[in-house]
């Protein structure tokens, strides 16, 4: 009969070396969840800090920081260019107040009442010429080819001849001017 209580008594210690372990699993899977619980907690607050610091140091970024910060304002700076092209395009203005659409020639915000700026006159484009070297159009105002880097000729208006006289506009091979005799 000894052997068959030793043999229960070694039944009983394994099984409770089961349940041990058992508990200890779960309670070991139950920390896990609770650290991956708070680390997708931090990962949710990451970016609020980090809108929060932007907007507090936007202007004044510590070095370490300067060049991301900077990248947002360029961004920001960007997005503000597309929205004026989309206004552009469905006919309506940004108010400088309250940053509201007013439509095209609209001389008061009409959500705030600011007075909105005269329009600005739109500049004529520039005129295209030819690259000398590799013959692709380019702004009459560029002074290097954008295309192959040459230097550009700018084209120069055609001279005319003018009376030392009387001042009148002669033809290219004129003699004489045809305005007062004098020889050119």
């Amino acid at each position: 009969m000894a052997f068959l209580d030793g043999i229960g008594k070694k039944l009983s210690q394994t099984g409770q070396d089961v349940m041990k372990k058992t508990r200890n699993f779960a309670d070991s899977t139950k920390l896990t969840g609770m650290i991956a619980d708070e680390e997708r907690n931090i990962n949710s607050l990451y970016p609020q800090i980090g809108k929060a610091y932007y907007e507090l140091h936007k202007n004044d970024p510590e070095y370490a920081l300067s060049e991301l910060v900077g990248a947002v304002n360029d961004a920001f700076a960007r997005i503000e260019q597309l929205n004026d092209q989309i206004a552009a395009i469905n006919g309506s203005q940004k108010c400088p107040r309250c940053g509201a659409n007013v439509p095209e020639g609209g001389m008061f915000c009409n959500s705030c009442g600011a007075k909105m700026p005269p329009k600005a006159e739109p500049v004529a484009a520039a005129e295209k010429i030819r690259c000398t070297n590799c013959g692709a159009q380019i702004p009459g105002d560029q002074r290097f080819c954008i295309y192959c880097g040459t230097e550009v000729v700018q084209p120069t208006a055609p001279r005319t001849k003018v009376c030392g006289n009387c001042g009148r506009e002669l033809e290219e091979n004129a003699a004489f001017c045809t305005g007062c005799g004098s020889p050119v």
